[in-house]
């Protein structure tokens, strides 16, 4: 798995998973652009966001939203 520069730490407990972001302003551009392709995901805390999927969740959904949120990342970084 690459590394994506604007999450500073990914912490969680089975598939309750947090992501936290280098700010609040990033985190909500995030929030927002992943809003527009589809994937919702929720503001937890200052500058964390909350990916808490469903337990049916199939592998394939998984690597579809992981490359959600690196496109979203770098299209962030590429500006």
């Amino acid at each position: 798995m690459e590394k994506l520069d604007s999450i500073t730490e990914v912490r969680g407990l089975g598939l309750m998973i947090g992501a936290e972001f280098k700010s609040a302003k990033e985190r909500d551009r995030i929030i927002m652009k992943l809003f527009k392709v589809g994937l919702l995901v929720l503001p937890a805390g200052h500058k964390t966001i909350r990916i808490l999927p469903p337990l049916i969740i199939s592998k394939e959904e998984i690597n579809l939203g992981l490359e959600m949120i690196i496109k979203v990342d770098k299209e962030g970084t590429n500006k």
